[in-house]
């Protein structure tokens, strides 16, 4: 592992989230633009009702490892040490995801029970 001792944390966190935001980048020109489907779907439940964006989908994977390696970044730049800001990157996953799950429901249309 000689290759890595040359990087520090804070870079291979930006170089994570370069590679996060490339890949949506790949993502939206195939998926939008030329048309080809992603991997993961449409969540489904079990009586195959659509709802929402699957967790598997190329957009969501892309954007995890983009804001994982983006705040990842943030918490080696604020100081903390690597297995901190690794815990930060996790955690700005689950708080995305979360942002995500209550702008669905506010902008689906749906109604509220």
């Amino acid at each position: 592992m000689s290759f890595l001792n040359g990087f520090s944390a804070f870079t291979v966190f930006l170089a994570i989230a370069a590679i996060g935001f490339l890949f949506l980048v790949v993502s939206f020109l195939f998926g939008e633009l030329f048309g080809h489907s992603d991997l993961g779907g449409h969540a489904a439940d079990v009586q195959g009702d659509m709802h929402g964006v699957g967790f598997f989908n190329t957009r969501v994977v892309s954007v995890f490892i983009t804001a994982f390696g983006g705040f990842g970044a943030i918490g080696v730049h604020l100081g903390y040490r690597t297995e901190i800001s690794t815990l930060i990157g996790l955690d700005s996953f689950t708080a995305s995801r979360l942002l995500v799950a209550l702008s669905w429901g506010i902008w689906s249309g749906s109604p509220r029970r």
